[in-house]
């Protein structure tokens, strides 16, 4: 059997019941760059809570959701829950750096945006680790600049004992003004922090292009983080050390944490 097989014999053997999860999202069309979609993967459906749990059968996976029907896309065949549901379900189940990946990804791909997230959320009170992910998308519907910066200075550079960086950095250059978010001037590295959800137009790309590009002009190396990176500190610090390493910096990263796989020696 195909996929598209699975899925729908899968629906309507528990039916009323709709795609669900990653399989939903195959549905919406939101793209993976990770890992392809095997023949061989469970096919997730839903169903209400007040049934009662079907016996299992091979390769299909169910979940039972209170008030089913309210989470139904309209008019899709075969049935599916909505985007936003699909999505937190899965982000639900991955650290927070991968859950938001997950999230960013489908934004960027123009499926959902941060505020039909948030709303979703409302709904979602007992979902695993969802404390965390109010508390990022807030923080990107709220202006994700200034908080991404915040945390990339506490988790990344200071509690790993990277050198301080520049913060702001305002050049005039062929007589264009050009701000750089952290600049470790000694080593000629620029990190550029994008906290940004969803799509992004050709012009903010062109500003990240003369921004790259003036950067280069100087023996400057550019690298960009977004909020995968730094929720991921321990591991981004480690490809940092090495850039700051072969760039001129006599330091070593320390770890910021019993079992923080960076460095050689604990935090002073």
């Amino acid at each position: 059997m195909t996929r598209s097989q699975r899925t729908w014999a899968a629906v309507l053997l528990h039916w009323p019941a709709a795609a669900h999860r990653q399989t939903a999202l195959d549905l919406h069309g939101v793209r993976r760059d990770r890992r392809p979609r095997g023949p061989d993967d469970p096919v997730w459906v839903m169903i209400d809570a007040a049934r009662r749990s079907p016996a299992p059968v091979p390769g299909v996976r169910v979940e039972r959701v209170r008030g089913a029907s309210s989470w139904l896309t309209s008019h899709r065949w075969p049935p599916r829950v909505t985007v936003e549901l699909a999505l937190l379900k899965v982000a639900s189940q991955r650290d927070l750096a991968g859950a938001v990946a997950v999230l960013a990804d489908a934004c960027q791909q123009g499926r959902t945006d941060v505020t039909k997230l948030l709303h979703a959320l409302e709904r979602l009170g007992t979902l695993k680790g969802r404390a965390a992910l109010v508390d990022v998308l807030q923080d990107v519907a709220e202006g994700a600049r200034s908080v991404l910066e915040h945390r990339y200075l506490r988790d990344v550079e200071r509690a790993h004992g990277l050198p301080a960086g520049r913060r702001q950095v305002r050049d005039a250059r062929q007589g264009r003004a050009v701000v750089r978010d952290v600049t470790y001037e000694a080593e000629g590295l620029v990190v550029e922090l994008d906290g940004r959800f969803g799509h992004r137009d050709s012009e903010d790309r062109w500003a990240d292009l003369d921004r790259d590009l003036d950067a280069a002009v100087h023996a400057l190396v550019t690298i960009r983080l977004g909020w995968s990176q730094v929720l991921s500190p321990c591991r981004v610090v480690g490809a940092l050390a090495a850039i700051l390493g072969a760039r001129g910096w006599a330091g070593t990263p320390r770890r910021c944490r019993p079992g923080c796989p960076v460095g050689g020696r604990g935090r002073s």
